[in-house]
């Protein structure tokens, strides 16, 4: 089993963004969350939710207020290995920027 790294990069809308889905991306078997940076590139303060979607969705960033041309970042590992797992995020406001990478199992 081939493990290669994978970008994510995904402009955060005011409605749920999927920002990784092993399935949706390219087919891997699972994908495993390395880490995910976050910048508003506004001159308002933006507020951002990160959820992992999963049997019981779970906030991974709740109400996190990302500053003025600020960025915050989250780093661990977690394991999406099932079609309906996701990261999901939502914004207060569009201008925030998203890339991070994940490895995937194909």
């Amino acid at each position: 089993m081939a493990t290669t790294p994978q970008e994510v990069s995904a402009a955060i809308l005011t409605t749920a963004t999927v920002l990784y889905n092993p399935f949706i991306a390219g087919g891997a078997t699972r994908g495993l969350v390395i880490y995910l940076h976050f910048c508003n590139t506004t001159t308002a303060d933006i507020t951002i939710d990160v959820t992992l979607n999963t049997t019981v969705d779970k906030f991974i960033l709740d109400d996190k207020v990302i500053p003025a041309k600020g960025t915050v970042s989250w780093s661990g590992c977690i394991t999406l290995a099932t079609a309906t797992d996701s990261f999901d995020a939502i914004a207060s406001a569009t201008g925030v920027d998203c890339t991070g990478t994940v490895m995937e199992n194909a």
